[in-house]
């Protein structure tokens, strides 16, 4: 309820902290850290610190098995960062084709 307040107001750093403090008490293999991780890449995206974005994408991606409706978001989110962090458009674009390869076995999986 204090996350989701944070997050409307606009709030960014009152959010990461609260996403940081979720994560201490969360069991670190668990979805519910790689949604928090998730949502702080976000955050840390929002406030300019992609390397930090892209930390948390990569611990959220360990934690995850597809099929997973988180990963479309944190591939299209990794790919952004990647294009912040000195343009680096290969894997910019390695990272949105995983995108678009998660969006569709999700939407595969959900039709089944």
């Amino acid at each position: 309820m204090i996350l989701t307040k944070a997050m409307r107001k606009g709030d960014l750093l009152e959010a990461l902290e609260l996403y940081t403090q979720a994560l201490k008490c969360a069991d670190p293999s668990s979805a519910l850290s790689a949604t928090l991780y998730s949502n702080r890449s976000a955050v840390l995206y929002s406030l300019g610190q992609y390397q930090e974005s892209l930390d948390d994408i990569l611990l959220s991606l360990a934690i995850l098995s597809p099929p997973s409706p988180l990963l479309k978001k944190l591939y299209f989110r990794q790919g952004l960062n990647f294009m912040k962090l000195n343009g680096n458009l290969v894997r910019a674009r390695a990272s949105f084709i995983q995108a678009l390869e998660a969006s569709d076995a999700s939407s595969s999986e959900t039709a089944a």
